[in-house]
């Protein structure tokens, strides 16, 4: 079967597509996708992430529509410019269908055209923006659509402002399209139910955001009996409304602890300084906050695994993010790390049920987070029970060669379906 992939994304940010496009060539189909370059540091990894891909015996591909920051300057900065304008009129005439097109992603004109002429059996959604052009390209393909939930888009604005005109869009794109799906996964069972409430659609398969077991080392790392415990984030963004305010305050609190924090990811403008003038204020050492590089996807788990505590620290003001279960938590089981996560209702839900691997707090507590901190600081053994836990758990359970039957049954039911009406 062909199969065609879309994303407002790359390989280098987009781990679910990668892994998706991993099993269905390793299942014998033809996968291609399509995206576009952002410009930003995973134009530098895409082709280290690509290149690993064709060594293997079914290669999937890769295509950026709408220019390279790069070598096809000109189309990108025309498309870029044309993504913001398109955002900054919308507000002003948001039943405009120049507009709503233009506005939801710099190639979203782009990438609906290069699917159009990509003929396949199956197109895969991986954002709500992406719907319209897998459904067009089905329709003129004789083709299946599939859709990857990994938020829930209705609902990923700030409380206080309430969704803005980008919202609004997408909104009407999932009530739109949705019934259009042979199928439809969702990264959490949270977000499943989600779905299914506003929109009345059938119940999407869950499939975690979990990794390949391949990706981490070895052997388990035991926790070292002295010395620096070391704390573990990561996102694309080190920014607000990510909890890290919380563990600095914690930080303070254990003055006596030897406590390193270290953030993986580029910094929000501004946040820098912020973050450690808290540190500042609250006792802590600036020079015990690391700040990384981030890393291609294939490489977080071997990253995870050289720090003892992962950090999981969603806020539940945002619904999006009160419903989903992120990277951090999966990629931190993996790696055999003890994970200190926030009470949202998703991971209050899984992290709950993994104890000892696991702890919980409410988002805010630093006192809570300190206890925590300080009973894993002051009896190393428990910490590596906890740490040896988190690993059996990713070994037996959470890695994505478990993960993805969910997956590939569900494209197998579209796939089915195909061949009964072509027959």
């Amino acid at each position: 079967m062909r199969v065609c992939m879309l994303t407002t994304g790359q390989p280098s940010n987009n781990p679910r597509l990668v892994k998706e496009a991993d099993s269905l060539s390793a299942a014998g189909h033809e996968v291609h996708a399509i995206g576009m370059d952002g410009g930003l540091w995973p134009s530098k990894m895409d082709g280290q992430v690509m290149a690993r891909r064709s060594i293997v015996q079914q290669p999937w591909t890769f295509a950026y529509a709408g220019g390279l920051a790069g070598s096809q300057s000109a189309l990108y900065r025309w498309t870029r410019l044309r993504y913001g304008l398109s955002r900054r009129l919308l507000p002003a005439a948001p039943e405009l269908s120049i507009l709503r097109k233009r506005a939801l992603s710099r190639a979203a004109i782009e990438i609906a055209g290069a699917a159009l002429r990509f003929p396949a059996d199956l197109y895969i959604a991986h954002h709500a923006s992406m719907l319209p052009c897998a459904v067009a390209a089905a329709a003129r393909h004789k083709g299946r659509v599939g859709y990857d939930a990994e938020d829930f888009y209705t609902g990923m604005w700030e409380p206080e402002t309430g969704p803005g005109p980008v919202d609004r869009v997408l909104e009407r794109i999932e009530e739109r399209y949705l019934p259009h799906c042979d199928y439809m996964t969702a990264a959490s069972p949270q977000i499943a139910d989600a779905y299914v409430s506003r929109f009345g659609v059938r119940r999407p398969v869950t499939v975690l955001n979990v990794f390949p077991i391949a990706d981490r080392p070895p052997v388990f790392r035991p926790t070292p009996e002295s010395g620096p415990l070391r704390l573990y984030w990561f996102s694309q963004c080190i920014g607000t409304q990510r909890g890290l305010e919380d563990v600095v305050r914690a930080m303070g609190l254990l003055p006596d602890c030897h406590f390193e924090l270290h953030l993986q990811g580029d910094w929000q403008s501004g946040y820098r300084d912020r973050l450690l003038g808290l540190a500042a204020e609250s006792g802590v050492d600036t020079g015990r906050v690391y700040a990384h590089e981030p890393s291609p996807p294939d490489d977080m788990v071997r990253r995870a695994a050289e720090y003892e505590i992962g950090l999981a620290l969603e806020v539940s003001t945002i619904q999006n993010r009160a419903m989903c279960l992120t990277n951090k938590v999966f990629t931190c089981l993996l790696a055999g790390n003890a994970i200190i996560g926030t009470t949202t209702p998703a991971q209050q839900a899984l992290l709950s049920n993994l104890a000892p691997a696991a702890v919980l707090y409410s988002n805010g507590d630093a006192a809570a987070m300190a206890a925590h901190l300080r009973r894993w600081h002051d009896d190393r053994r428990f910490l590596d029970a906890a740490r040896r836990s988190a690993w059996a758990l990713g070994e037996r359970r959470y890695h994505w060669e478990f993960e993805q039957q969910y997956f590939l049954n569900a494209v197998d039911s579209a796939c089915s379906t195909l061949c009964r009406t072509s027959a």
